[in-house]
């Protein structure tokens, strides 16, 4: 399956992580820090910080993604005494 196919419908400013697959996870966050910078520009001065979430994956997985990305920032929620997630 193509990494389009992959890819979920819409934009979502903090994605559900743990039910998307890590590639269209990505994916989504690509297209939408796209369109944003299309809209706003880039460079100094030219539109807002794009935060993307990392998904409850820990920020490892998000090593090499979109390198040379203009104002990209990921937030990191910790959520303590939850078994459900890991820490980095």
């Amino acid at each position: 399956m193509s990494l389009a196919g992959l890819a979920s419908k819409g934009v979502s400013c903090n994605a559900p992580g743990l039910s998307l697959h890590l590639i269209a996870l990505l994916y989504s966050y690509y297209e939408a820090y796209n369109m944003i910078r299309r809209i706003t520009g880039v460079g100094k001065g030219q539109g807002p910080i794009v935060v993307i979430h990392e998904g409850f994956r820990g920020i490892a997985a998000f090593n090499g993604f979109m390198p040379g990305a203009d104002r990209l920032a990921i937030d990191r929620e910790h959520l303590p005494g939850c078994s459900l997630f890991t820490s980095d």
